[in-house]
């Protein structure tokens, strides 16, 4: 961006344009990521829950089961 231009300009350049796009695509990509992550977070959570319930529940069962 040259020095006396305004933003609107800039914009209408290929440069600015480019910069504006490169700017715009970086935080869509962070976003997408954050979004990824936390449903990973989420999933791996959840799968570690029901395993953990299977396990207690299944040993229950052996428990009543046995006595």
């Amino acid at each position: 961006m040259k020095e006396g231009e305004t933003v609107s300009q800039a914009v209408e350049t290929e440069e600015g344009r480019g910069e504006m796009m490169r700017k715009r695509r970086r935080k869509s990509i962070i976003r997408v990521f954050a979004i990824s992550i936390v449903r990973y977070i989420m999933y791996i959570v959840i799968m570690l829950y029901n395993i953990y319930y299977i396990c207690t529940v299944k040993n229950y069962y052996i428990i009543y089961k046995y006595y």
